[in-house]
């Protein structure tokens, strides 16, 4: 399933409602490092 929100906050919002903050990771990509984004 894919959702997106309209906006950072909203989402951080969304999140909430559906996990806890233990169910949370942070990830880096493998390919972080060679990835330009801007």
């Amino acid at each position: 399933v894919i959702h997106g929100s309209d906006a950072a906050e909203t989402a951080q919002f969304e999140i909430g409602l559906w996990f806890q903050p233990s169910e949370l990771n942070d990830w880096t990509p493998s390919d972080q490092g060679w990835r330009v984004e801007g």
